[in-house]
Protein backbone atom coordinates (compact mmCIF):
# COMPACT_ATOMS: atom_id res chain seq x y z
CA UNK A 1 0.00 0.00 0.00
CA UNK A 2 1.30 3.41 -1.24
CA UNK A 3 2.25 5.50 1.95
CA UNK A 4 1.36 9.16 2.51
CA UNK A 5 4.31 11.25 1.86
CA UNK A 6 3.53 14.11 3.91
CA UNK A 7 5.36 16.11 1.06
CA UNK A 8 2.77 18.85 0.44
CA UNK A 9 1.91 21.61 2.92
CA UNK A 10 2.47 21.72 7.06
CA UNK A 11 6.42 23.15 6.70
CA UNK A 12 7.04 26.10 9.13
CA UNK A 13 10.70 27.12 8.33
CA UNK A 14 11.39 29.32 5.58
CA UNK A 15 12.36 28.03 2.32
CA UNK A 16 13.56 28.78 -0.88
CA UNK A 17 10.85 28.61 -3.13
CA UNK A 18 11.32 27.14 -6.78
CA UNK A 19 8.57 27.39 -10.18
CA UNK A 20 9.56 25.82 -13.19
CA UNK A 21 7.63 26.56 -16.38
CA UNK A 22 8.01 25.64 -19.30
CA UNK A 23 10.10 28.59 -20.59
CA UNK A 24 11.38 30.14 -17.16
CA UNK A 25 12.82 28.79 -13.94
CA UNK A 26 11.98 31.15 -11.16
CA UNK A 27 13.51 31.40 -7.55
CA UNK A 28 12.48 33.90 -4.49
CA UNK A 29 13.54 34.03 -0.90
CA UNK A 30 11.69 35.50 1.97
CA UNK A 31 12.43 35.78 5.46
CA UNK A 32 9.84 37.44 7.85
CA UNK A 33 10.27 40.11 10.56
CA UNK A 34 8.17 41.13 12.81
CA UNK A 35 4.97 39.15 11.52
CA UNK A 36 5.49 40.64 8.40
CA UNK A 37 7.04 38.75 5.06
CA UNK A 38 10.01 40.52 2.87
CA UNK A 39 11.16 39.41 -0.18
CA UNK A 40 14.83 39.35 -0.21
CA UNK A 41 15.68 38.04 -3.58
CA UNK A 42 14.07 37.06 -6.58
CA UNK A 43 15.86 35.63 -9.93
CA UNK A 44 14.80 34.18 -13.16
CA UNK A 45 16.33 32.15 -15.55
CA UNK A 46 15.18 31.29 -19.54
CA UNK A 47 15.02 27.94 -20.38
CA UNK A 48 16.34 26.50 -23.45
CA UNK A 49 13.43 25.18 -26.32
CA UNK A 50 12.22 21.65 -25.59
CA UNK A 51 13.83 21.42 -21.91
CA UNK A 52 10.31 21.31 -20.41
CA UNK A 53 7.09 21.13 -22.79
CA UNK A 54 3.45 21.15 -21.34
CA UNK A 55 4.58 20.79 -17.76
CA UNK A 56 7.05 17.79 -18.35
CA UNK A 57 11.01 18.41 -17.43
CA UNK A 58 12.61 16.53 -20.35
CA UNK A 59 15.92 17.60 -19.68
CA UNK A 60 16.68 17.80 -16.22
CA UNK A 61 20.45 18.11 -16.65
CA UNK A 62 19.44 21.56 -18.40
CA UNK A 63 16.62 22.72 -15.96
CA UNK A 64 18.99 22.01 -12.87
CA UNK A 65 21.52 23.58 -14.43
CA UNK A 66 19.69 26.90 -14.56
CA UNK A 67 18.87 26.43 -11.24
CA UNK A 68 21.93 26.30 -9.75
CA UNK A 69 23.16 29.37 -11.53
CA UNK A 70 20.17 31.16 -10.17
CA UNK A 71 20.81 30.12 -6.48
CA UNK A 72 24.36 31.06 -6.75
CA UNK A 73 23.87 34.19 -8.33
CA UNK A 74 21.52 35.08 -4.87
CA UNK A 75 23.86 34.02 -2.92
CA UNK A 76 21.30 31.95 -0.27
CA UNK A 77 22.43 30.30 2.07
CA UNK A 78 19.87 28.07 3.14
CA UNK A 79 19.38 24.93 0.82
CA UNK A 80 15.79 23.89 1.95
CA UNK A 81 13.51 24.20 -1.00
CA UNK A 82 9.09 24.38 -1.34
CA UNK A 83 8.52 23.41 -4.88
CA UNK A 84 5.47 24.65 -7.24
CA UNK A 85 3.63 22.18 -8.55
CA UNK A 86 0.75 22.75 -11.54
CA UNK A 87 -2.93 22.85 -10.21
CA UNK A 88 -3.96 20.27 -13.32
CA UNK A 89 -0.63 18.18 -12.76
CA UNK A 90 -2.25 16.55 -9.73
CA UNK A 91 -5.38 14.90 -8.34
CA UNK A 92 -7.23 16.82 -5.36
CA UNK A 93 -11.02 15.80 -3.42
CA UNK A 94 -12.55 16.56 -0.61
CA UNK A 95 -13.66 13.59 1.79
CA UNK A 96 -15.83 13.95 4.98
CA UNK A 97 -14.80 11.85 7.58
CA UNK A 98 -15.91 11.57 11.37
CA UNK A 99 -13.67 13.87 13.46
CA UNK A 100 -13.20 11.63 16.27
CA UNK A 101 -10.77 9.70 14.14
CA UNK A 102 -7.89 8.76 15.18
CA UNK A 103 -4.59 9.86 12.88
CA UNK A 104 -3.97 6.11 11.63
CA UNK A 105 -7.59 5.10 10.68
CA UNK A 106 -7.97 8.52 9.16
CA UNK A 107 -4.77 7.76 6.69
CA UNK A 108 -6.32 4.29 6.17
CA UNK A 109 -9.79 6.26 4.73
CA UNK A 110 -7.88 8.30 2.94
CA UNK A 111 -6.00 5.64 1.24
CA UNK A 112 -9.24 3.60 0.69
CA UNK A 113 -10.67 7.08 -0.65
CA UNK A 114 -7.78 7.07 -2.85
CA UNK A 115 -7.90 3.82 -4.28
CA UNK A 116 -11.30 4.19 -5.44
CA UNK A 117 -11.08 7.89 -7.03
CA UNK A 118 -7.64 7.80 -8.62
CA UNK A 119 -7.62 7.47 -12.58
CA UNK A 120 -4.50 5.70 -11.94
CA UNK A 121 -2.51 3.23 -9.87
CA UNK A 122 -1.48 3.97 -6.14
CA UNK A 123 1.90 3.15 -6.51
CA UNK A 124 1.87 5.28 -9.98
CA UNK A 125 1.42 8.61 -7.09
CA UNK A 126 2.51 10.34 -4.32
CA UNK A 127 -0.30 10.69 -1.58
CA UNK A 128 -0.84 13.16 1.29
CA UNK A 129 -3.89 14.60 2.93
CA UNK A 130 -4.82 17.60 5.32
CA UNK A 131 -7.60 19.06 7.29
CA UNK A 132 -9.70 21.17 5.19
CA UNK A 133 -12.20 22.79 7.89
CA UNK A 134 -11.16 23.24 11.26
CA UNK A 135 -13.96 21.48 13.89
CA UNK A 136 -15.85 23.28 16.39
CA UNK A 137 -14.50 22.46 19.35
CA UNK A 138 -16.83 20.67 21.43
CA UNK A 139 -18.77 19.46 19.11
CA UNK A 140 -19.43 15.05 18.94
CA UNK A 141 -18.85 13.51 16.28
CA UNK A 142 -18.97 16.62 14.13
CA UNK A 143 -17.97 15.32 9.98
CA UNK A 144 -14.64 16.74 9.38
CA UNK A 145 -13.80 18.05 5.45
CA UNK A 146 -10.27 16.47 4.31
CA UNK A 147 -8.63 17.34 1.37
CA UNK A 148 -6.28 14.39 -0.60
CA UNK A 149 -3.95 14.98 -2.51
CA UNK A 150 -2.43 13.20 -5.09
CA UNK A 151 0.54 13.59 -7.71
CA UNK A 152 2.08 11.14 -10.13
CA UNK A 153 5.70 9.97 -9.61
CA UNK A 154 6.52 10.84 -13.56
CA UNK A 155 5.63 14.55 -12.65
CA UNK A 156 7.09 14.86 -9.32
CA UNK A 157 10.23 13.12 -9.80
CA UNK A 158 12.06 14.90 -12.30
CA UNK A 159 11.38 18.29 -10.20
CA UNK A 160 13.00 16.65 -7.32
CA UNK A 161 15.77 15.37 -9.63
CA UNK A 162 16.27 18.92 -10.76
CA UNK A 163 16.56 20.62 -6.70
CA UNK A 164 19.11 17.67 -6.36
CA UNK A 165 21.04 18.43 -8.75
CA UNK A 166 20.82 21.99 -7.70
CA UNK A 167 22.20 21.12 -4.43
CA UNK A 168 18.90 21.84 -2.98
CA UNK A 169 17.02 19.67 -0.42
CA UNK A 170 13.06 19.44 -1.22
CA UNK A 171 11.32 20.11 1.75
CA UNK A 172 7.58 20.44 0.85
CA UNK A 173 5.99 20.45 -2.90
CA UNK A 174 2.56 22.48 -2.95
CA UNK A 175 -0.04 23.21 -5.26
CA UNK A 176 0.03 26.27 -7.10
CA UNK A 177 -3.81 26.93 -6.68
CA UNK A 178 -3.51 26.42 -3.02
CA UNK A 179 0.02 28.48 -3.10
CA UNK A 180 -2.37 31.51 -3.96
CA UNK A 181 -5.14 30.94 -1.89
CA UNK A 182 -3.04 31.44 1.08
CA UNK A 183 -1.51 34.73 -0.83
CA UNK A 184 -5.05 35.99 -0.98
CA UNK A 185 -5.65 35.00 2.47
CA UNK A 186 -2.93 36.84 3.72
CA UNK A 187 -3.54 40.08 2.02
CA UNK A 188 -7.42 40.05 3.20
CA UNK A 189 -5.95 39.94 7.02
CA UNK A 190 -9.39 38.43 7.92
CA UNK A 191 -10.43 35.09 9.54
CA UNK A 192 -11.72 32.47 7.10
CA UNK A 193 -14.64 31.36 9.30
CA UNK A 194 -18.13 33.29 8.68
CA UNK A 195 -16.52 35.58 5.94
CA UNK A 196 -17.71 34.96 2.23
CA UNK A 197 -15.58 35.85 -0.58
CA UNK A 198 -17.79 38.99 -1.55
CA UNK A 199 -17.21 40.40 2.28
CA UNK A 200 -13.64 39.66 2.22
CA UNK A 201 -13.59 41.75 -1.28
CA UNK A 202 -15.79 44.80 0.09
CA UNK A 203 -13.67 44.90 2.81
CA UNK A 204 -9.95 44.69 1.38
CA UNK A 205 -10.45 46.05 -1.79
CA UNK A 206 -8.85 42.77 -3.43
CA UNK A 207 -11.25 41.07 -6.28
CA UNK A 208 -9.21 38.49 -8.07
CA UNK A 209 -5.42 37.43 -8.23
CA UNK A 210 -4.81 35.67 -12.04
CA UNK A 211 -1.59 33.90 -13.17
CA UNK A 212 -0.85 33.39 -16.42
CA UNK A 213 1.85 30.93 -17.56
CA UNK A 214 2.97 29.30 -20.67
CA UNK A 215 0.10 26.64 -21.12
CA UNK A 216 -3.19 27.09 -19.58
CA UNK A 217 -4.96 26.12 -16.33
CA UNK A 218 -8.28 25.72 -15.76
CA UNK A 219 -10.41 25.29 -12.28
CA UNK A 220 -13.51 25.55 -10.74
Amino acid sequence: MQRLTGFFGRHRRLLIGVDISDTQVRVVSLSKQAGRYRVEGYCIGELADGAVEDGVIGDVDTVALCLERLVERMGLRTHGAALAIKSGAAFTKHVMLDSTLARREIEELMLVEAESSLPYALDEVYLDYAIADGVIAGAARRPQKMLLVACKHDVLDPRVRVAEQARLQVEAVDLESFALQRVLSRHSNLESGGYSGQQKAEQTGLVALISIDAYPEVSS
